[in-house]
């Protein structure tokens, strides 16, 4: 029988710097380009190196998503401890700086002064829930044509769904 595969640390500081590659090919390239050879690449690492601290991409990605949702969750748990918790949740959802919408809209060419990243960061946050939220209640009125000139929007910025442009 094999014996078990040996897994870095979760703690290392190679660990860590190949999670911070992985977020930063993502943001630049999009999740598909997200390889254990470009990430190792970013991080200057060989590319074993990714698959002695993750047993497979998923597993990575995984814990890209989680290190940033677990942040996330403790910067909400401060704001709701502070003497203001709504003033300090309105400030933490509302900040631009935690927000890779402008890397994504310079990865499209599009250019801040015309549709600046705090702007696409509300709308592609806030628009869809609200479209939601409005549809259980049982209002539509606009709601088709929002939605069919949003989908028209992203299918010219990064074609169809599942689709996407190369």
């Amino acid at each position: 029988m094999p014996s078990p595969r040996r897994i870095g640390a979760p703690d290392a500081k190679n660990r860590t710097v190949l999670l911070d590659a992985a977020e930063k090919v993502m943001l630049e390239h999009g999740y598909a380009a997200v390889s254990s050879r470009r990430v190792a690449e970013q991080a200057g690492l060989e590319p074993q190196l990714v698959h002695y601290y993750f047993v497979n991409m998923d597993e990575l990605l995984e814990e890209v998503f989680r290190r940033r949702a677990e942040q996330g969750l403790e910067i909400q748990a401060k704001a709701l401890a502070s003497p203001q918790p709504l003033w300090a949740l309105w400030r933490f959802s509302s900040d631009p700086s935690g927000v890779a919408i402008g890397v994504l809209l310079d990865r499209y060419g599009i250019a801040h002064e015309d549709f600046p990243p705090v702007v696409a960061s509300v709308l592609t946050t806030s628009l869809s829930r609200v479209v939601v939220m409005e549809e259980t209640l049982g209002f539509t009125l606009g709601h088709a044509e929002t939605i069919e000139r949003v989908e028209r929007w992203l299918v010219a910025v990064e074609g169809e769904w599942g689709r996407p442009r190369v």
